[in-house]
This record gives C-alpha cells, structure tokens and sequence, in this order.
C-alpha cells in the first residue's frame, strides 16, 4: 500500500509534464489541487467527515452525472451524503488524481481529475469503480482552496 502511495504522489507530481502545458501559477495551484486530492483520500480512508467539510466551500454544489443522478447543494448536505456512505461502509480503496488545473480568475479555477473507489453494493459484493470529476476550486478568505462545485460521473472498472 505504501508503494501504491508514493506512486500515486509521483504520478500527481509528473502528471502535468505529459501533454499539458501550465503556467507558473497554474502549476502552483495544481501542486495545492494533489495535496487537496489527498486530503480527500485521507477522509475517506478514515471516515472523517470533518476533513470532507474542508475540502468544499459552505456553498458548494456536488453533483453525480452518471450512472446515477443526484445532488448535494451546501457543505451541510454535503457532509451529510458521506458521513451516511462512511456509517453504511460502502466506500474503500478511494484513489483520485488531478489531471488539469486552470486559473480564471483572482481566486477561482477549474480542476479535472479521475477517481477509483471500491464499492459495497446492497448485496454485499465488491466492485470496483473508475470516474471522472469536473470542479471549480475557489480561494477563500482564510487562503484555502476548496471546491465550490463538483460534477462526476462513473462506472464500472473493466
């Protein structure tokens, strides 16, 4: 598991030098996007919601765009879906890495990423995961980056 992390953060690290081409700003910004994926990773491993709360603005809007449709509007309801999926221990082996990172303004971007995550579904059985996720980040008063709102979409891993 420790070689699949630190792979995983070169791959973060590296990731931009294939095929995109960012600015010194945006560069800095997607060094903060990997360190704000893993904090993610690290609230899902550990189940804490609180660490969930920091990773989105109090207005955030989340949104899953398939295979299923819902929405989370506000950091509260936000909190709420995964502390209901953390309680039902449906979600495990959650993996995400950013892709792009472009600045738009003073204090606001828009991040593209993948996901894995290992599901438990109602029957007991485990399957795994893949997806893609589409965010804007803004920068809040306190110097933070969080995501303001979020669009994914997944499916089953082949």
């Amino acid at each position: 598991m420790r070689f699949v992390k630190a792979l995983a953060f070169w791959m973060f690290i590296a990731g931009p030098a294939f095929g995109q081409s960012m600015n010194e700003a945006e560069q800095e910004l997607y060094r903060t996007r990997v360190k704000m994926s893993q904090n993610f990773v690290d609230a899902v491993t550990t189940n804490d919601v609180s660490l969930v709360a920091d990773h989105y603005t109090k207005d955030a809007v989340i949104a899953g765009l398939a295979p299923t449709k819902w929405v989370a509007v506000g950091r509260d309801a936000i909190v709420k879906r995964y502390d209901g999926l953390f309680k039902a221990g449906t979600l495990s082996d959650y993996l995400s890495t950013p892709n792009e990172v472009h600045i738009t303004g003073d204090n606001t971007a828009w991040t593209t990423g993948s996901y894995e995550v290992t599901v438990i579904n109602k029957d007991g059985t485990k399957q795994r995961v893949q997806g893609n996720w589409l965010e804007m980040i803004r920068r809040e008063e306190d110097g933070h980056w969080r995501v303001s709102f979020a669009g994914y979409g997944s499916m089953p891993k082949q």
